[in-house]
């Protein structure tokens, strides 16, 4: 992903900002993130220095969407704070374990501008890290009940198909919109409508309303999908080679996302692509790079995949007539209107 210089120091690490597509909302009302970033620091203090030493490096940075979106959903009902709070916190972890065996599957080496915590400790410290990570996180299921647990069991299966299909048929030239669809809905958009129905269901608002809250987060998460594959497409065709910031980018190494399918389709029967130099390793080959960037900007699939997360953001906004009227819709409509900002940014 395209990564900011501009960093900042928290407790001693590192954080971030970055390109990436932007849902951080505006309004801030009293969610309880701050019980939940307590919660979640000393759940990750062992009081064992050579453990703390590998935590210390954690990919602690971020906008904290999930557990935004959780207590979001919670606030619109009358939830019990604590108990949002240790289910947001939870799912925060679960998603910083993701993050760190993600940058191992793809060869990531940086994450938010600073190196991943593989390169740092190597591989088997981080596989490890991010299976404590995975325990702390159920700590917090299991002290909200058996239902927690299982809703968590089954979002880390389905994240998990939708990894093992992106490593069996998202590289494949042959890929088609169906497999993209089917795969970022389980590796990403399921871990938004996870959270935005725990919420709901944690604020104990009414059953088509926690539906609506899933149907909301799934929307959010294919849109926010689309978009930074979007991104990541612009990066290779900018950075290419020496100046690229990050050799885990999927699309530099061949993974084949919404623009690249939809460029592929519209080729059919007009000639043969951009022809790439053998000789070079893909991410760093400018000039097919260069070529590419120009043919898929000019066949209209840049804004093809920019219209496709539209459509997605307007499902959002069309499931959010639903929610009651307060801060916390308000946040939400913020949320849709930053990514929205971000769609308009990357139109082709």
């Amino acid at each position: 992903m395209g990564k900011r210089e501009d960093r900042a120091m928290n407790n001693g690490v590192h954080i971030a900002e970055t390109d990436e597509p932007s849902m951080r909302p505006d309004l801030r009302p009293d969610l309880g993130l701050d019980l939940c970033e307590a919660l979640i620091k000393r759940a990750v203090q062992t009081g064992r220095p050579a453990v703390d030493q590998v935590l210390a490096d954690l990919p602690i940075g971020g906008k904290r969407v999930r557990p935004r979106l959780l207590l979001l959903f919670a606030a619109m009902g009358d939830a019990r704070k604590e108990r949002a709070v240790q289910l947001a916190a939870g799912m925060e972890l679960l998603h910083w374990a993701t993050l760190i065996h993600d940058d191992i599957i793809d060869h990531s080496d940086t994450r938010r501008s600073q190196p991943a915590l593989h390169c740092r400790w190597g591989v088997q410290a981080a596989v490890v890290a991010g299976d404590f990570l995975l325990a702390r996180a159920y700590d917090f299921f299991a002290s909200c009940g058996s239902s927690a647990c299982r809703t968590a069991d089954t979002l880390v299966k389905a994240m998990s198909e939708g990894e093992l299909m992106q490593l069996a048929s998202g590289y494949h030239p042959e890929r088609t919109e169906e497999d993209y669809f089917d795969c970022i809905e389980k590796k990403t958009a399921s871990f938004l409508a996870t959270v935005c129905r725990m919420g709901a269901e944690a604020g104990g608002l009414a059953s088509h309303l926690r539906n609506a809250a899933a149907r909301f987060g799934l929307a959010l998460g294919m849109s926010y999908q689309i978009l930074d594959d979007i991104q990541d497409f612009s990066e290779c065709v900018k950075k290419v080679g020496p100046n690229m910031i990050n050799r885990g980018n999927d699309v530099a190494q061949g993974l084949m996302t919404l623009p690249l399918i939809h460029f592929r389709r519209s080729r059919q029967g007009q000639g043969r692509p951009p022809r790439r130099n053998c000789e070079l390793p893909l991410e760093s080959d400018r000039a097919y790079w260069r070529a590419l960037g120009a043919a898929v900007v000019n066949s209209g699939s840049l804004s093809y995949a920019c219209k496709a997360a539209g459509c997605f953001l307007d499902k959002a906004c069309e499931t959010m007539a639903l929610f009651p009227v307060g801060p916390s819709k308000e946040a939400l409509g913020s949320m849709i209107n930053a990514l929205r900002e971000s769609q308009n940014m990357r139109k082709g």
